[in-house]
């Protein structure tokens, strides 16, 4: 998922600097969107054991989220927005599971074990 973040934020930051989406900015939307529907499946899976790196999911998810909505937004449409929200909900649900997760951990005092 690290994968993604890259052309999210370099999305975010291209249009940033030149104040418009072009061609450039909608492939880097578009190429970080491809690699987050392929890379999701392979990432979220129940066998996958839990870490501290889980972690390292929300960065890609938050800047894909943020660049989703402005994407939307400069593309005037309904239904990317709500793409977008869906997209969000996806976030905030990962970073609840992995609180969760994590806060069980702790709890158990079971966090650095190495397994």
């Amino acid at each position: 998922m690290v994968l993604v973040a890259p052309f999210a934020v370099g999305y975010l930051a291209y249009t940033s600097v030149t104040g418009s989406v072009d061609l450039f900015a909608t492939v880097l939307f578009y190429f970080g969107l491809f690699l987050m529907l392929v890379l999701s499946p392979m990432v979220f899976r129940k066998h996958v054991p839990f870490s501290i790196a889980w972690w390292a999911i929300s960065f890609p998810l938050a800047a894909l989220s943020i660049a989703f909505f402005r994407y939307a937004e400069a593309a005037q449409s309904n239904i990317l927005l709500v793409l977008a929200g869906l997209l969000f909900v996806f976030l905030a649900v990962a970073i609840i599971v992995v609180f969760v997760r994590t806060a069980r951990l702790v709890l158990t005092a079971k966090l650095f074990e190495v397994r």
